[in-house]
C-alpha cells in the first residue's frame, strides 16, 4: 500500500501453489492497482521469471519491485509506465535474497 491512502499493489506470488483455481485469474502476469476505495485503478502487464524479493511503494508513490538479479522496475500506478533498471552483473552470481524501502530508495541483501 501507498503511503497517506495511496493506492494499493497486488501481484501473483509465484513461490507459493494458487489452492483455488480460477478461469478468470487478473493476477496471472499481471499487477493490479486500486484505490483506496477498491475500485481497480489499473491492470498492469508484468510478466516475471526469476522470485520477486522486493515489493513496494516508495514514498513518490511509484511501484517498486526487484528481482533476484538485481533488475527491478519502477511503475507509475496512475499511468502505467515502467522503467526498467539492472543492478551490476555481480548479481546474477550473488542474487539478492531480500529488499526492502526506505522513503524514495531501496536496501538490500544477497
Amino acid at each position: 500500500m501507498a503511503k497517506y491512502g495511496g493506492p494499493i499493489a497486488i501481484t501473483n506470488n509465484k513461490e507459493f501453489f494458487n489452492i483455488i483455481k480460477r478461469q478468470d485469474n487478473s493476477l496471472q502476469d499481471n499487477i493490479c492497482f486500486y484505490n483506496a476505495t477498491g475500485s481497480l485503478m489499473l491492470k498492469h502487464m508484468f510478466k516475471y521469471e526469476e522470485k520477486l524479493v522486493g515489493f513496494d511503494f516508495l514514498e513518490n508513490e511509484a511501484l517498486f519491485a526487484i528481482l533476484e538479479s538485481g533488475k527491478y522496475y519502477l511503475i507509475d500506478p496512475f499511468k502505467g509506465i515502467q522503467k526498467t533498471h539492472t543492478l551490476h552483473k555481480r548479481f546474477k552470481r550473488d542474487l539478492i535474497r531480500e529488499a526492502k524501502v526506505f522513503e524514495n530508495g531501496f536496501a538490500f541483501y544477497t
